[in-house]
């Protein structure tokens, strides 16, 4: 007899050592110090903000009822089913019931800690600006979880061919609104019926599935077709941090860009130099980073006006920027014809030197600009401050970290 709890332990323990395998590349020092110092500054603005809080403010419950809406809308379903799952287990279809339950307790896993961390996040935000009790702000986060666990169950229900369930996201958004008219009941009237609303959405719901989930017939396509979407959305969030095989970048070729390299060409001669410039435009992978970095940057410099995080994140992106583009120094390794270029190692690394300090005076004028805008929020002492770190920071980098890094390589 075919054991689907065993195949479960089999797939989790498959899939957890990939996420493991990546993660480790993630969660690097470089990105564990930012952290350190992001989180640092911005838990010390939010209890300077905090502690300005004296009365109760009116604002206050609405913006706590749309983050916990967007906090129910994270995660997906987990089936961690592969495209040979429909040929081989098609004949223990019916006894497939196990084996998604253990799924869905999975993927509420993620959910879980989001809300977790939300929760804390959001607590001495809410004893302060509302009249709320604590009691009763654990009854609307208690109801958080049973609406998500509503969610994923709704999710599951689209998987089911006898279900034909094409009415999902109509669904999905009666739930979320039902949520949210919950959690204003909870606010402005008392914090348990939040709780009791959500209580009894999900055991209706449970009661009117009783007799379809022991009997399932999966809709195997969609069910396939889901899950490595779901994958190579998290494959493709690693491959900003390392290249991801089953990833990677994909080519891009049109006119514009073959001009943009004419033109360049004809100014900074060098073989190398011609190379990295076509690499870097034509592959999506090198562009994408560039590309995140600054739009990212330029967004969260624009709206933050705390001088000590908009400091570290001005510096931190720069860094980063750098830092993620070091792998395109090596692109051309595996070419064994660009060994026979009549250049030295000398003059492959200036070419490279010069196309990264290009690139990163172009997000520090970015950064820069949004930093200007800014500057009677910030004073302007701390934006001048600022560009002129930013300009000694990309010196260092380029005359003192790029060679380091690169010989180390080597070695």
């Amino acid at each position: 007899m075919f054991d689907f709890q065993t195949l479960w332990r089999h797939r989790l323990k498959q899939h957890l050592r990939q996420q493991n395998k990546y993660l480790r590349y993630v969660f690097n020092d470089h990105l564990i110090l930012a952290a350190v110092f992001v989180v640092g500054a911005l838990a010390f603005w939010y209890s300077n903000a905090l502690q300005k809080i004296s009365q109760p403010l009116w604002w206050a419950q609405p913006i706590v009822i749309i983050i916990l809406a967007l906090v129910l809308l994270i995660g997906r379903l987990a089936t961690l089913l592969v495209k040979a799952d429909q040929i081989f287990l098609l004949p223990k279809e019916a006894q497939l019931g196990r084996y998604l339950k253990q799924a869905q307790h999975y993927s509420l896993a993620l959910p879980a800690f989001v809300m977790v961390f939300a929760g804390l996040v959001l607590t001495p935000f809410v004893l302060r600006a509302t009249t709320i009790s604590p009691w009763q702000w654990l009854g609307l986060m208690l109801s958080l979880f049973v609406f998500k666990d509503l969610d994923l169950r709704l999710l599951m229900s689209q998987l089911l061919r006898d279900q034909a369930d094409r009415q999902l996201p109509i669904k999905r958004i009666w739930l979320v609104l039902g949520a949210v008219v919950s959690w204003v009941l909870g606010f402005y009237v008392y914090g348990g019926l939040a709780l009791i609303l959500a209580i009894l959405a999900n055991l209706w719901w449970r009661w009117t599935q009783t007799k379809i989930l022991p009997t399932t017939r999966l809709n195997w396509r969609l069910v396939i077709e889901q899950e490595a979407s779901r994958q190579f959305r998290i494959l493709r969030f690693y491959n900003l941090f390392v290249d991801v095989p089953e990833v990677g970048g994909h080519v891009v070729s049109n006119r514009l860009i073959d001009r943009c390299l004419k033109w360049w060409q004809q100014r900074q001669p060098g073989t190398f130099s011609y190379l990295y410039q076509r690499a870097f435009l034509r592959r999506t992978d090198y562009l994408n980073i560039w590309l995140r970095f600054l739009v990212i940057g330029m967004v969260l410099l624009a709206l933050i006006q705390q001088p000590v995080v908009v400091a570290l994140l001005f510096l931190l992106f720069i860094y980063l920027a750098g830092y993620q583009l070091l792998p395109l120094f090596h692109h051309f390794d595996h070419n064994p014809l660009t060994q026979l270029y009549p250049t030295t190692l000398a003059e492959r690394q200036r070419d490279f030197e010069r196309l990264l300090r290009i690139l990163l005076l172009g997000q520090w004028l970015g950064y820069s600009l949004m930093l200007l805008l800014n500057g009677q929020q910030l004073g302007w002492l701390v934006v001048s401050g600022l560009i002129v770190a930013g300009l000694v920071l990309i010196i260092v980098f380029l005359r003192f970290y790029l060679p380091s890094r690169l010989a180390k390589k080597r070695s």
